[in-house]
């Protein structure tokens, strides 16, 4: 199965050993797991920001995520089919999968 994560999945993921590293685990060994750069740089921006991640570990995160998953460069989403517009890259990505 090809699985897009959203960037607050891959946050709790690396936050906290919870449920979302759980899932994060489970996609990245079972399944084909996609992304884009705008994803990435989201994820690393948020850890540094909001979680206070070093940026020597941000960096090894995106790298982590660079190596086990695959980039693609996310399809045009009409913005009338998502009440966020924030979640259009997500899906975006999605189809492009």
């Amino acid at each position: 199965m090809k699985i897009v994560l959203d960037a607050n999945v891959y946050i709790s993921a690396f936050a906290t050993r919870g449920l979302c590293h759980a899932v994060m685990e489970y996609c990245l060994d079972n399944h084909e797991v996609f992304s884009c750069e705008k994803l990435l740089q989201e994820i690393c921006d948020k850890l540094r920001d909001k979680i206070k991640v070093p940026a020597g570990t941000a960096e090894e995160i995106e790298t982590f995520l660079r190596t086990h998953s695959k980039l693609v460069i996310p399809a045009p989403v009409d913005p009338s089919v998502c009440r966020d517009r924030n979640d259009l890259m997500i899906l975006g990505a999605a189809a492009a999968s």
